[in-house]
């Protein structure tokens, strides 16, 4: 299936994919089994990595957590994510904001490629987590933007290529739809939109 959601966003951003190739990170999930009571890792695995090039022309490499294969939307969004960074990492200047905002910056531009939707879903997820002893709801949180924030930027790009909000609406989870609706109201009301429409 990875490779199909690949195929997919090869095919509908055309070359820009060419040089990128997808692999399973190795989970230590299993491992956890074997951990004393009460032992509490620091830092949760990340959803994904991505690997540069080692030269020039070479493929880059995207990691995705095997944990996502049960979450097809979400995979879709790491991988536009990871197609994003390689084309960061091959561009001739730094995106605004520099280095710093350099995994911010992946985010917009996986939407400006037509991934909105995808991130906006995925950028905010609630579940049920257990531990040895505790569980209760849990909201983990995949992306450098928030869901408002790619909702924003969602809208923008709605509006630069004309795109009704019904064509959105029934595709986003119930968040992210308020999201987008308010910014798009928000956009309506500025002048922003239209110097934009202008100069594209």
């Amino acid at each position: 299936m990875p490779e199909a959601l690949l195929e997919g966003i090869r095919s509908h951003s055309g070359s820009l994919a060419r040089n990128v190739r997808i692999e399973a990170q190795r989970s230590s999930e299993a491992a956890l089994l074997d951990l004393p009571m009460g032992v509490v890792l620091a830092d949760p695995e990340p959803a994904a990595t991505f690997r540069r090039a080692a030269r020039p022309g070479g493929a880059s490499t995207i990691t995705y957590h095997p944990e996502l294969l049960s979450r097809p939307g979400a995979l879709v969004a790491i991988l536009a994510h990871g197609l994003s960074h390689h084309l960061l990492a091959n561009a001739s200047s730094e995106p605004p904001g520099g280095v710093e905002a350099w995994d911010h910056a992946t985010d917009l531009v996986a939407v400006a490629l037509g991934y909105g939707v995808f991130l906006a879903n995925a950028s905010t997820l609630v579940t049920w987590e257990e531990g040895p002893t505790w569980e209760g709801p849990c909201a983990l949180h995949q992306g450098w933007l928030s869901q408002s924030e790619v909702c924003e930027a969602l809208a923008l790009f709605s509006g630069l290529h004309r795109v009704p909000f019904r064509v959105f609406r029934r595709h986003l989870c119930p968040g992210a739809r308020a999201h987008l609706r308010r910014h798009r109201r928000s956009l309506a009301r500025s002048s922003h939109l239209q110097a934009l429409q202008a100069a594209a």
